[in-house]
């Protein structure tokens, strides 16, 4: 008996869940455009993720190892000796303001390169930390410390991402431009025909319908961010470059993430209120009968 009422309720709102579902997957591609359009092609908002992210004790770890890695290039002894303590002064000096300025600046350009097409390597002044160093290494001396750091062996400029790793949203900007009103306006269109289609089927379960798969499929989408990470890591040769790229990649999918949330917000909200407005009335009545 169950099983044919399920089939009577499939047979009866069969077209109803094909068009939410596709309904569905068009909502999450105007969600991706506008990720697109609203991380990577505005200039503010891509600048203050990278910035963010880079700031992070782990990226700014990862960098100072880098320069320090540089600073005692074919000297290992020196590097075994005084290798931690030259990292953990280029860490604290990267968390300085003067530092986000300049990472600020570096951000931008990276903006510029991963949607224009033209790619170049990202580098990061390191002229501003340099004289730094050259102080710290001076007053040390001055209290008679030996500190093995030789600060002109402190590097100018560092390559955060090589051209090779830079990515190219050059193209995926221009379609996504004009994929992202059509799928949304599609989308719109899919979800409002069981209404605007005059038959006996009940609004509410349509409701139902549409919300559940809404929220089923966006929490599937969330996914999709882990997946691509490992493969994107694989390509860095340097373990440093891999921290601060997985950093990168973890803060825009954490901005992707967000967006696709509040669609899961809303949609079980409405599934909620649906639930409860198909339900509550016949509660509602059960118990106004018995208390009869």
């Amino acid at each position: 008996m169950a099983k044919s009422e399920e089939q009577t309720f499939y047979n009866k709102y069969k077209s109803t869940i094909f068009l939410s579902i596709a309904a569905a997957i068009l909502l999450l591609v105007a969600n991706s455009a506008l990720w697109v359009n609203n991380q990577i092609f505005n200039s503010a908002n891509f600048a203050g993720t990278v910035t963010s992210s880079l700031t992070s004790e782990s990226s700014r770890q990862a960098i100072a190892q880098g320069v320090t890695d540089q600073i005692f290039t074919d000297r290992p002894i020196a590097k075994r000796v005084a290798g931690d303590f030259s990292t953990k002064i280029i860490s604290g000096l990267l968390a300085t303001d003067q530092f986000s300025s300049i990472l600020n600046a570096s951000a931008e350009k990276l903006q510029i390169y991963t949607t224009s097409g033209n790619q170049e390597d990202i580098v990061i002044d390191l002229s501003g930390v340099k004289n730094i160093v050259t102080r710290l290494v001076t007053v040390a001396d001055s209290f008679g410390q030996e500190i093995d750091i030789e600060a002109e062996n402190v590097p100018d400029q560092i390559v955060l991402i090589n051209e090779s790793d830079v990515p190219n949203f050059y193209t995926a900007g221009l379609v996504f431009i004009w994929i992202a009103p059509i799928a949304f306006i599609a989308s719109l269109i899919m979800f409002a025909y069981p209404y605007i289609k005059k038959n006996k089927l009940n609004y509410k379960k349509i409701l139902v319908i549409q919300s559940s798969l809404l929220a089923v499929l966006t929490s599937l989408s969330l996914l999709t961010g882990p997946m691509f990470k490992p493969p994107l890591l694989a390509q860095i040769d340097k373990p440093n470059g891999r921290v601060v790229v997985g950093n990168l990649y973890e803060a825009f999918i954490a901005t992707f993430n967000s967006q696709l949330y509040t669609i899961i917000l809303i949609a079980v909200a409405v599934l909620f209120l649906s639930i409860l407005s198909i339900y509550y009335p016949q509660a509602k009545k059960a118990f106004q009968l018995k208390k009869k």
